[in-house]
């Protein structure tokens, strides 16, 4: 591609010649952050901007059906594929089609391009139906995208290809129940987590840690030496008034002979914090993923907490 736009459009003709255009399945977590998906974007193109129709539209058909399926897909392959088929797709009409929402009048959609956009507000219908009309004579695809999150504890345990696991302790490290904590109490919380893998490191984790409203955080970068406690160094470590954010690596257990070596496949991160205002609070779920690939995650289930007065100690 390179070549061609650098007016070389026989050297660009000639490079690609024999080369196929199935790629092998893979995903990179770092680095170039690739895959085949994204490859194959790439290629698409390639292949159109030389005018090799045949492979471009077994490509674009390709492509098309990845991203209309329910296959999660990373930035990367998102991006490119969709700079490759809207090339791909430049002489394409516009849309002119029409919608409406539980038999209410019909409404336009309309654009210049071949794909459009529109953000339904659906806050005040619990349930009901969509209708497309596609006045236009050729073939429209339709996808509807609803995104939200679980109901206050009704989130689920979950570890995929990953362990994760929460804890509480005091400042002498003994573990503690912090249903209900009394106001002003100085506790810890650790998260731990593991890869469990054989095959794989994993590049790129995020563990994001958000509190209870009525639990503040000490901040290790203001408090200094105030509350030292041993943890895990994480590449960056983002401290915000309600969450703490941990960006790591972590690497595979490696097998020798019979037996197991365990070759910094975990991470133990600890912050301290304070049951500071007094009420019922929801402690939020724990979160710690793979950014660039979904397969890999673990969820620690939320629930609702307490922060009483003191108690008269005698």
């Amino acid at each position: 591609a390179a070549y061609y736009l650098a007016g070389q459009k026989t050297v660009a003709a000639s490079l690609i010649r024999n080369l196929t255009i199935d790629i092998p399945r893979y995903s990179e977590l770092y680095y170039t952050y690739g895959s085949d998906t994204r490859d194959k974007a790439i290629i698409l193109e390639t292949v159109q901007m030389l005018g090799d129709k045949e492979k471009a539209f077994k490509l674009a058909v390709e492509l098309s059906n990845i991203m209309k399926s329910e296959r999660w897909m990373s930035t990367q392959e998102t991006a490119y594929s969709l700079m490759a088929l809207s090339k791909y797709g430049k002489g394409s009409k516009g849309i002119d089609i029409e919608y409406r929402i539980n038999g209410t009048e019909w409404k336009k959609i309309t654009s210049n391009v071949p794909v459009a956009q529109l953000k339904l507000d659906l806050s005040k219908t619990s349930k009901g139906k969509i209708e497309l009309r596609n006045t236009m004579k050729q073939v429209i695809y339709a996808n509807l995208v609803t995104r939200g999150i679980p109901l206050a504890g009704q989130e689920k345990k979950d570890d995929r290809k990953i362990k994760m696991s929460v804890s509480y302790t005091d400042l002498k490290g003994n573990e503690i129940n912090v249903n209900e904590l009394e106001q002003g109490t100085d506790f810890i919380a650790e998260f731990k987590v593991e890869n469990p893998e054989i095959n794989d490191d994993y590049r790129n984790m995020a563990l994001t840690a958000i509190f209870p409203s009525g639990w503040q955080i000490y901040n290790p970068r203001m408090t200094g030496d105030q509350f030292t406690v041993k943890t895990s160094t994480p590449d960056y470590m983002d401290v915000r008034d309600d969450r703490v954010k941990y960006y790591f690596d972590i690497y595979r257990r490696v097998y020798y002979s019979n037996h197991v070596s365990h070759v910094d496949n975990s991470r133990t991160f600890r912050i301290a914090l304070n049951a500071s205002f007094t009420g019922k609070f929801y402690l939020p779920s724990t979160y710690c993923e793979a950014m660039y690939n979904n397969t890999v995650h673990s969820i620690h289930s939320g629930r609702w907490i307490k922060v009483v007065k003191q108690k008269n100690h005698i």
